[in-house]
């Protein structure tokens, strides 16, 4: 979903906390990292000090409308209030470019998988979602281009979405 080569744009990693999935993306992508947790983000600059960082909340990014070629959110919605995701998705679309691409990772309820549970147990995250209540939230904002599940302890789901021009 992520083409390491592909090219250079922008992308900013919303939660993006220590800087996980910078890796990810070759050193001509300007990269920014946001997040509300300034420990996480004073190891953010210790690892990446060419690049940017936020501290914000993803419900209001700090950033003019259309700034972004790629926002990415990895294990961040049960971090988060439903209200709070929701705004946090109006957000992301907001500073999206037209057909800019979201792509969402992140681990979802459910209440059969009794290692999933004991992990949300323990998670510092508690709101966990399931699958349905994150693919409608972000159906509402963008077009879903493609979606991923498995399961390694927890499920998962990884979507690939789409902004279009004219709405979502």
């Amino acid at each position: 979903m992520i083409e390491k080569d592909s090219c250079r744009g922008t992308v900013l990693d919303v939660g993006g906390g220590t800087g996980l999935m910078r890796p990810l993306f070759a050193p001509e992508w300007e990269y920014c990292c946001l997040d509300s947790d300034p420990q996480k983000l004073a190891g953010f600059q210790s690892k990446f000090p060419k690049d940017n960082f936020l501290q914000a909340s993803a419900c209001e990014i700090p950033k003019p409308d259309k700034s972004y070629d790629l926002c990415i959110m990895f294990g961040v919605t049960h971090h988060l209030t439903d209200h709070d995701m929701i705004k946090a998705f109006q957000e992301i679309r907001r500073v999206l470019k037209d057909r800019g691409t979201f792509i969402l990772m992140d681990s979802v309820w459910n209440p059969r998988n009794l290692a999933g549970r004991f992990i949300y147990f323990v998670d510092r995250g508690s709101y966990p979602k399931t699958k349905e209540k994150i693919k409608i939230e972000l159906s509402e904002n963008f077009h879903i281009a493609r979606t991923k599940e498995w399961r390694i302890h927890h499920q998962y789901l990884l979507c690939r979405c789409i902004k279009s021009a004219s709405g979502a």
